[in-house]
């Protein structure tokens, strides 16, 4: 006969038992719900070993030390980042220490930088509402600096190249950094190897909150380009980073476009259509005459057009990419000063990849504003922070990399001449004419209107080559980039 006391094990036993099925249910639910959430590019390169987009682990199980730096972009913009790395002297070498030893940080490192123009511009894809098709973009451009791997040309079936594979990926575009590089990062957490990933956005974003004093108040700028500002791309990383460190003081942002720069820079300073030029005017964009000894232009050599009526102008417009920094950052530093922070700026994000050029003249834009009085007044003295740094985000992301690599013991190390690959991503050969432009690219709304998951490989990583160039991407390359130039135009064939 059983008696009561057993019957209530009995039942304690059963209910455990419930209870243990049913939390086993729920974790196996939870695992489910986040392998769903896998993106179908991210589940081939983990899972699908029929997939071109497999990543086998094993192919990093050895030491990767000997592996490139790759970095990605959606064109040729993200070369100063590419310049950065190649001039970079932040570090001792021997002891790792934070001083400059006279020897490139990065010597002997290889590069593989892959320019992905047949899908550019990623700042188009949110605002079509694409942006699915951004982050299997993004992917894509992971997975090629991941692989050994690239097509000489778009006629080729295969990938019949061999290039090294990477163990550092550096996203060099602030919008694949707001969409597409957290999958980056899952898709190399999942394969569990030492490859690293770093987004230049988020590299300054971390570097400005690094510098400020813990928890507190701050203000920073930002100068980027018409579209980056409009998406908020470096005010979202600087949120992120602020999350991560659960960050409990304010940070203030404030913005200035700088369009135009890029049709500016080049040999001959100048475009042929000044229209479109900041004038003089009043509101955003345009030369507010109240500034003009702060804007302090050169008038030298054409950089400034303009004709004098009755000893004052009747035409002004800025034609050269120097003076165009001096407006950019005093129009940010008006704008400021005009809203009436109790915070003064503490830094300055050049987020414009042009600007890493022209910092000579933005430092000495600033040290006037610092001295500029009125009435005997400075007048920027409590908008400018004493302290104030501009923060490269170029500088930031090779000085985070440099330090990873270190501490991985992943550094090259070797005696060798640093060596650069360059890859532009191009349609597929085969893709129906009418799609494609005069020039064989994309048309916008095929380019934009593409889904994701697709099977169909529209675009394929070729070697850059003189016939994929312009003159003005020549120029502008040997502009913002003029080691990295060196090295890889006697390349180009």
């Amino acid at each position: 006969m059983v008696n009561l006391s057993t019957i209530s094990m009995l039942r304690r036993v059963f209910v455990g038992c419930i209870w243990l099925l049913m939390l086993m249910g729920l974790v196996a639910c939870g695992r489910k719900t986040t392998e769903e959430q896998l993106m179908p590019i991210v589940e081939k390169a983990l899972n699908d070993t029929s997939s071109v987009y497999y990543v086998n682990p094993d192919d990093f199980s050895q030491d990767l030390s000997s592996f490139s730096i790759g970095i990605f972009d959606d064109g040729l913009w993200g070369f100063n980042v590419l310049e950065a790395f190649l001039t970079a002297d932040q570090f001792d070498n021997i002891t790792g220490v934070a001083k400059a030893d006279g020897i490139a940080d990065f010597a002997g490192e290889q590069f593989v930088y892959l320019a992905d123009g047949a899908n550019a511009s990623y700042g188009q894809y949110p605002q079509r509402g694409n942006l699915d098709f951004l982050k299997e973009s993004v992917v894509r451009d992971a997975l090629f600096l991941l692989d050994n791997s690239y097509y000489n040309l778009v006629i080729d079936e295969r990938p019949y190249g061999v290039k090294s594979r990477s163990k550092l990926l550096v996203c060099a575009n602030a919008a694949a950094s707001t969409y597409g590089f957290q999958e980056v990062e899952t898709l190399l957490d999942r394969l569990h190897t030492d490859v690293m990933a770093l987004s230049v956005a988020d590299a300054a974003a971390t570097s400005f909150l690094d510098w400020t004093t813990q928890h507190s108040d701050v203000a920073v700028g930002v100068l980027a380009s018409p579209q980056v500002i409009e998406a908020g791309y470096y005010e979202k990383a600087i949120r992120r980073s602020k999350d991560a460190r659960a960050y409990s003081g304010k940070v203030a942002v404030c913005n200035q476009a700088t369009p135009h720069l890029e049709s500016m820079m080049g040999p001959v300073a100048g475009v042929s259509d000044s229209t479109s030029l900041p004038q003089l005017g009043f509101g955003e964009g345009m030369i507010d005459i109240t500034l003009l000894d702060r804007y302090d232009f050169d008038f030298a050599n054409g950089a400034m057009i303009y004709s004098l009526k009755n000893g004052f102008y009747s035409e002004l417009t800025i034609n050269s990419p120097e003076n165009l920094a001096r407006f950019y950052l005093v129009s940010l530093v008006e704008k400021y000063r005009k809203q009436g922070n109790e915070q003064p700026l503490q830094a300055v994000i050049l987020a414009c990849p042009y600007m890493t050029a022209l910092r000579p003249i933005l430092e000495e834009t600033l040290a006037s504003l610092r001295e500029y009085k009125r009435n005997g007044i400075y007048l920027y003295e409590d908008v400018i922070a004493k302290d104030f740094v501009f923060i490269d985000p170029a500088q930031e992301v090779v000085r985070s990399a440099y330090q990873a690599l270190r501490e991985s013991h992943l550094l090259a190390l070797r005696v060798i001449p640093t060596e650069v690959e360059v890859y532009l991503s191009m349609p597929t050969y085969g893709t129906d004419a009418t799609v494609l432009t005069a020039n064989g690219m994309f048309k916008e709304a095929y380019r934009y209107g593409r889904a994701a998951g697709s099977v169909v490989v529209t675009t394929k990583p070729v070697p850059m080559a003189y016939r994929y160039l312009s003159l003005s991407d020549l120029e502008q390359m040997q502009w913002i980039a003029p080691t990295a130039y060196k090295l890889i135009v006697n390349r180009l064939y």
